[in-house]
């Protein structure tokens, strides 16, 4: 027994060694040895703590990779989260939206994304329309929110963020705009696909088309429409985020939502089709 603890003993003394010893490396001004210490740092669950409790230092280089520890540790962190719940279709569409924001975009913050929110919710409330679904969509017909025809290829048709501040995007969007507003104020409105259009269905009857100038269809038949689950519609936007990254090439976009996307479907990367993956390769060598 005693030499079992002498050897726990001396494995968790060398384990606080070598995080000393790399976080010492943090203070380097060689760039790569910095990135190598933290890459290592970050395999460390304590890697939060050890933030927290050296944030404070004086030293301005060690503060600056401190931070840039701390945003690619969140960064991975939510990522794992937005997966997990993906995976166990515990993500509800307006969290999942939030979450893809902050994945792609390195400035964006949750709360700047929930203000912008509030501020329609509040400009409805303090509005003249009554809280019922036909308040909420002449709501958004006054407020100009459109699906974008001209350029609908944008990435940021399908970016919650660029959304809200430009009133304009993608019809699956918009829809989870309204969607959220309404929900705020008890208002039940469902994401459904009618006529290879993303709508709201609400009433038990009603079908609004934001793609059609907020068109609303009360004539529809059950085989006509399909109601679209959270998880449905997140992995849709995933896909589109990944096709508008491979329309504008940027490897940066399609690194993220490339391997997200595989990540989710548990698929390795390199059977992504060429010169993405190395599927084109992998035929080519067979034939």
């Amino acid at each position: 027994m005693r030499k079992t603890n002498i050897n726990s003993a001396s494995t968790v003394k060398k384990s606080h060694s070598k995080q000393q010893t790399l976080i010492e490396l943090l203070r380097d001004g060689d760039n790569c040895v910095a990135s190598l210490a933290m890459e290592q740092l970050l395999e460390d669950p304590l890697w939060p703590k050890i933030v927290a409790d050296n944030q404070d230092s004086s030293d301005t280089l060690f503060r600056k990779r401190l931070h840039e520890l701390n945003h690619i540790g969140g960064r991975r962190q939510l990522r794992e989260q937005f997966l997990l719940l993906l995976k166990n279709k515990k993500l509800d569409l307006w969290s999942g939206l939030l979450m893809l924001d902050q994945l792609y975009d390195f400035q964006s913050a949750a709360a700047y994304l929930e203000e912008m929110t509030d501020v329609l919710v509040e400009k409805f409330r303090n509005s003249s329309h009554e809280a019922i679904a036909d308040g909420v969509i002449s709501f958004m017909r006054e407020e100009n929110f459109t699906c974008a025809t001209k350029n609908w290829m944008d990435l940021g048709n399908y970016i919650l963020g660029d959304v809200l501040e430009s009133h304009c995007g993608a019809a699956v969007i918009i829809c989870a705009i309204t969607q959220y507003i309404a929900y705020s104020f008890g208002i039940n409105m469902q994401v459904c696909l009618h006529a290879g259009h993303y709508c709201l269905y609400y009433e038990r009857k009603y079908i609004l088309d934001p793609g059609n100038a907020w068109k609303v269809d009360s004539d529809v038949k059950l085989e006509q429409y399909h109601l679209c689950s959270d998880d449905e519609v997140l992995q849709v936007i995933l896909e589109q985020l990944f096709a508008m990254s491979i329309i504008e090439w940027d490897y940066w976009e399609i690194h993220v939502f490339m391997s997200l996307l595989c990540d989710a479907h548990h698929i390795s990367q390199d059977k992504m089709p060429g010169p993405i993956g190395k599927y084109r390769f992998n035929q080519i060598q067979k034939s």
